[in-house]
């Protein structure tokens, strides 16, 4: 029995096709300026530079320095005085916020430290310091003044008697420290003493 097989399809000769070049959509918007300079390897083909941006230049850090306690002591009265800005102050005796920042609180952790055992040096040595440069700023507090800052503590005003003293505010525990020890180490001071608390009480 014979079977019915179709005639085989023809297929036709495959031939390359020519090769399409495709060039690429016009650039538009912010990146329609940022074209290549060098020429394309293939026609059609561009290849776009990368934008290059300018990064500020930050001031280099001063060298570090290790600060004594008194000129610890006297930069933060100076800070603290207001009458220069605080990076000014730090500029003009050639430090860096991170510099002042470490040397600070070097200082904080030692005087703490030295509490801790009960001795008081560095902080006697910090106060006199802290009150010298006041001084420096508006001449010397006399008795008769630290009085006036006593009755003000005594009665919650010590922050008006400071600045009828014309005397900064973060200096109130420096002077006190410093004025507590010299009245009780000096012999002549704790006889006038008495006398200048009634004083200033009246007044």
């Amino acid at each position: 029995m014979a079977l019915d097989v179709p005639p085989p399809v023809m297929v036709e000769e495959i031939r390359p096709t020519e090769a399409r070049v495709v060039e690429e959509p016009p650039m538009i918007g912010p990146l329609a300026g940022v074209a290549a300079a060098v020429p394309a390897s293939e026609p059609g083909v561009v290849v776009a530079e990368r934008p290059t941006f300018d990064v500020p230049a930050t001031e280099p850090e001063p060298a570090e320095v290790e600060l004594s306690i008194g000129q610890c002591a006297a930069i933060a009265a100076e800070i603290a005085e207001g009458r220069a800005a605080r990076a000014r102050v730090l500029e003009a005796h050639e430090l860096g916020e991170r510099t002042w920042r470490e040397n600070e609180r070097r200082w904080q952790v030692a005087i703490a430290e030295e509490a801790g055992t009960g001795k008081q040096a560095l902080r006697r040595a910090y106060d006199a310091a802290y009150v010298a440069r006041i001084e420096a700023f508006r001449g010397p507090i006399t008795m008769e003044e630290y009085m006036r800052i006593v009755v003000g503590l005594e009665r919650g005003r010590a922050e008006a008697a400071l600045d009828a003293l014309r005397i900064q505010r973060p200096a109130l525990m420096p002077i006190v420290r410093w004025w507590t020890k010299r009245v009780a180490e000096d012999t002549k001071m704790a006889d006038k003493a008495p006398d200048a608390l009634r004083g200033a009480r009246k007044g």
